[in-house]
């Protein structure tokens, strides 16, 4: 993709993925269902979701301007983890 910057590590969920940069932005793509690639601000409402994000999107609500150093995708949920430790999940059951 061009304009990205460099990648230094890519995690798998069950629909989804996720890219974090060597400067510590986040990225994802793929199945956004439960909302799992961010949260309702930015990838419309918990009740109408985007169903699918089909090119790399920079995921920055709740992490503002804090460096990404670790993330992890589940089968339907990001677990994001921040410079200054700050552990983000992203969980969302409709059912």
């Amino acid at each position: 993709m061009p304009n990205l910057p460099k990648i230094k590590k890519i995690a798998a969920g069950g629909y989804h993925s996720l890219a974090l940069s060597e400067n510590g932005e986040l990225y994802g793509w793929g199945s956004n269902s439960k909302v799992q690639l961010s949260h309702e601000v930015e990838f419309s409402k918990v009740e109408n979701p985007m169903m699918a994000i089909f090119r790399p999107t920079r995921i920055t609500h709740n992490i503002k301007n804090n460096e990404v150093t670790d993330m992890a995708a589940g089968y339907e949920s990001t677990i994001i983890v921040t410079k200054n430790k700050s552990f983000i999940i992203i969980i969302l059951n409709l059912f």
